[in-house]
């Protein structure tokens, strides 16, 4: 169950970094999307929302990624009993 939690956690922070480059590229990269001056505003928000929730799913996925399971907390635990 841990390697899968990992697994979950690792596919959740590259989905999230894949989303806020496409997002990036997208908005700023290309002049056919939004090329009028006075969408320019409205641009730069929705790219702070966007980033901002991808940031908060990336760091989840990393703690998710990163956090040991409660297999390894127990093989750990009846060690230090030992």
């Amino acid at each position: 169950m841990g390697t899968q939690d990992k697994f979950f956690g690792g596919i959740l922070s590259l989905v999230s970094v894949l989303i806020i480059v496409a997002w990036v590229y997208v908005m700023w990269g290309t002049q056919d999307v939004i090329s009028d001056m006075k969408f320019t505003a409205i641009k730069i928000l929705t790219t702070i929302i966007v980033v901002g929730f991808m940031l908060v799913v990336l760091w989840i996925g990393y703690t998710i990624a990163t956090t040991p399971s409660i297999e390894e907390l127990e093989a750990h635990a009846r060690r230090r009993r030992k």
